[in-house]
């Protein structure tokens, strides 16, 4: 990536540096300059300064996590057609240390290919104190990887009727935390190395026509997951009292888990316009995936062997599987158009897979979509509908079940659809759309047979200087089981006012109010008794920003966001910030930022953090020559 860092700044360093030429210069001959104009773009170079920071790190670094130090904000740089290009332009943002970054690449000659490249690196902490945290010491779940992305695609003979396509994507991760190792009647922190990559080749076909259009695509992909779990001195793990008069404990020891596959998919899709009233469409995949997965655990201290009903004082065990699982899933569509102001979609999707172990998984999961649309007016579009999801599984009994073989589950839910879309003045539309569920199987606990869903949105151009829109979300439901009733309702409505009076200053002004429940009831599995888990949140959310352009290229953004909640997990989060960016020259503007941050929780005080951050940088550009 240096080197990309280098393309970039080094064109525009050189415009930059062409436009500054004394006046005897620019009386010289144009030459071919006029005829082979140079590349454009921008760079933007800064500093981040933290005065202070103060409250908890592992918070700030989990939500936040943005250091000190110089930075390239952003870049960007845009080369003129060749020989080879019409189009070659490339993109980077939040180089030089922050938790995110990101480059961008594309190349195009008409007609002849298209190639672009992605990029992102993100550095993924997530340590809160009062997360998986028994004891009241540290995070027992936390994770200090670096992720790394990457998604190239080159397509030929772009636009024409046969373009073939090529991609590759990888996804990699690296880095440490903390997992726990689980023993009877005790479990144990350990340090933890993870390695992980899957890497994705693929290449197909698109055949488009006047009224036809279909892709053939295969791919073929490859991962590894690994995980090393360590303990190198004594430890008496998350148990603070004695088993039978002993102290559990480990000495020393390691869990290592490798898991590696390959991954075969071939899928189709396709696009018909049969008639002037009739339009189908559809989409198939088959999936053959293989993972061999291996285990090995060797550690030493004092154990309790439950099912054995004795003391050891080391655990060896190795163990390893291999795992096909094919899945095949597909969808088909009909748009069917009898009348002018009628629309009749129909569709099915479908979701298989099964594997080959000695008690089999299997999935099957099935849906059936039937929608009307009637414009009734020109300001009025009425939609009514009926879902229908059904599916069945085999899997695994739990190790509490006592009986052999799988595990049957079944799910069977009817859903009623309807909309409407009103247009009562000109530049004014509300939407709306609702769905009705009711069904007597599940699959999982979590999963709401019975819910109720009502979705409006509303937007109104007033004028050319005011704009406002509003929104809200409402879903109810629940899940009856002989284990225990599942209830969830969340509701979320917000408004937001867009003002824009010149085009010297604009405002934005939004809120949201929200409100989240959930409570089920689940068996403690030690001894059998009946928990509740209750949880609410109710929210407030705000965000204000002003932009104004005070004189010439003198500009000011200011503004913030707020959240604030309350519930079972009161927290609050502020973040006013402030920027002003002041002009030198045509290609050279001064900029300085402050923001604050602002976190704090009721039950958890200590995770609580506050910090400023200002940030003072240059921005240079090229200025298009007359």
């Amino acid at each position: 990536m240096r080197t990309l860092l280098f393309t970039l700044i080094l064109p525009a360093a050189i415009s930059m540096a062409q436009e500054t030429k004394p006046a005897a210069a620019a009386l010289e001959p144009a030459k071919s300059e006029a005829e082979t104009p140079g590349p454009t773009g921008s760079i933007e170079l800064g500093y981040r300064a933290i005065p202070n920071l103060s409250g908890s790190l592992l918070t700030y670094r989990s939500i936040v996590n943005l250091g000190e130090g110089p930075r390239v904000l952003g870049a960007e740089v845009a080369f003129p057609g060749g020989k080879f290009y019409d189009t070659f332009f490339i993109r980077m943002n939040n180089w030089g240390g922050d938790p995110y970054n990101s480059a961008r690449l594309l190349a195009e000659k008409h007609g002849i290919y298209r190639f672009t490249f992605a990029y992102r690196n993100t550095a993924y902490f997530n340590a809160l104190p009062s997360f998986a945290n028994p004891l009241g010491k540290f995070n027992e779940r936390s994770f200090d990887q670096k992720q790394r992305f990457f998604d190239a695609d080159l397509d030929l003979l772009p636009g024409k009727r046969l373009t073939p396509f090529f991609g590759v994507s990888r996804q990699a991760a690296r880095g440490s935390g903390v997992s726990p190792i689980v023993f009877d009647a005790n479990s144990y922190a350990a340090a933890t190395q993870v390695d992980y990559a899957y890497t994705t080749g693929r290449a197909g076909l698109r055949l488009s026509l006047e009224r036809f259009h279909v892709t053939f695509e295969h791919a073929e992909a490859k991962f590894h997951d690994d995980q090393t779990l360590t303990i190198d001195t004594r430890n008496t793990g998350n148990r603070t009292t004695s088993y039978l008069g002993q102290i559990l404990f480990v000495g020393n020891g390691k869990d290592e888990y490798a898991i590696e596959g390959r991954n075969s998919t071939t899928g189709v899709h396709f696009t018909a316009a049969m008639t002037n009233w009739l339009d189908l469409s559809g989409q198939f995949y088959y999936t053959r995936p293989s993972t061999k997965v291996r285990f090995s655990e060797n550690v030493t201290g004092l154990f309790i062997l439950l099912d054995q009903l004795r003391f050891t004082t080391g655990i060896q065990s190795f163990t390893q599987n291999e795992l096909a699982q094919p899945r095949t899933s597909g969808n088909a569509a009909a748009e069917l158009r009898p009348f002018k102001r009628l629309r009749i979609i129909e569709s099915i999707s479908t979701d298989k897979l099964n594997n080959n172990v000695a008690v089999p998984v299997t999935w099957n999961y099935n849906e059936q979509r039937l929608e009307g649309f009637l414009d009734l007016t020109n300001w009025l579009t009425l939609r009514a509908g009926h879902k229908y999801t059904w599916g069945e599984s085999f899997m695994p009994r739990g190790q509490l079940d006592q009986a052999q073989g799988s595990e049957r589950a079944q799910l069977r839910r009817q859903s009623f659809i309807g909309g409407v879309v009103v247009r009562p003045v000109k530049n004014f539309t509300i939407n709306a759309d609702t769905e009705v569920a009711t069904g007597d199987r599940a699959w999982f606990r979590t999963t709401l047979t019975d819910f109720d869903s009502l979705r409006i949105r509303a937007r109104y151009q007033l004028n050319a200087k005011w704009m406002a829109a509003g929104n809200f979300v409402r879903i109810h439901g629940s899940n009856p089981s002989w284990a225990g009733n599942y209830a969830y309702a969340n509701t979320a409505g917000g408004v937001s006012l867009h003002f824009t009076p010149s085009t010297r200053w604009s405002a934005l002004a939004e809120y949201t109010r929200g409100a989240l429940f959930s409570d089920i009831q689940f068996r403690d599995p030690s001894t059998f008794g009946a928990l509740r888990s209750l949880y609410r949140d109710n929210s407030h959310a705000a965000t204000f920003l002003l932009d104004a352009n005070l004189h010439s290229r003198l500009k000011l953004t200011a503004g913030g966001t707020m959240l604030k909640t309350a519930g079972t997990r009161p927290t609050s989060f502020y973040q006013p910030q402030g920027r002003i960016t002041v002009p030198m020259r045509k290609n050279c503007e001064l900029f300085g930022e402050w923001r604050y941050y602002g976190f704090g929780e009721l039950f958890y005080a200590p995770e609580a953090f506050r910090t400023h951050q200002i940030t003072a940088g240059i921005r240079l550009m090229t200025v298009p020559k007359k």
